[in-house]
């Protein structure tokens, strides 16, 4: 239910805009990440916590849905771009990251117990997490970062 469904677009339109010095790089684990069309390099299942905490150390940029990795990059001062949909913004929300509030519904994690599992109003695809299009969040990314994220 956390898990914004168009970010292989969204990495299409970036890398369209950024220069070919910026490379994109996707982390995280078999059992819970989706791989992403257009990044240069995936990492999917081959790195431990250590070394994917390693690497959002050392990242200029990222981008996420809400989650464990966003936390991380705020406590090492990384700036991210962040997808809202279940979990509230105004409460797991960073000041310095670009945070995306559901455009519809949202803010439901209290609401139910199986809220991770299955959308509290019964939607295959969470409206809160499909709301957004790929091309808006793209241009209010490039855009961020060309004011705040460098």
């Amino acid at each position: 239910t956390k898990a914004y469904p168009g970010w292989s677009d969204v990495v299409s339109h970036l890398r369209e805009s950024f220069s070919e010095d910026i490379k994109f790089v996707q982390i995280g684990t078999e059992k819970t990440s989706e791989p992403i069309a257009g990044v240069h390099v995936n990492l999917i299942g081959k790195t431990s916590l250590k070394e994917a905490l390693g690497l959002l150390a050392n990242t200029a940029f990222h981008m996420d849905n809400e989650g464990g990795f966003v936390h991380a990059a705020a406590a090492f001062g990384k700036k991210s771009s962040v997808v809202f949909g279940p979990t509230s913004v105004d409460y797991f929300g960073y000041p310095s990251n670009l945070n995306f509030a559901p455009l519809q519904c949202g803010d439901c994690w209290w609401s139910e117990k199986t809220w991770m599992m299955m959308c509290p109003r019964g939607a295959s695809t969470p409206v809160c997490m499909s709301s957004y299009d790929a091309d808006t969040l793209a241009r209010r990314i490039y855009d961020w970062w060309l004011g705040h994220g460098k």
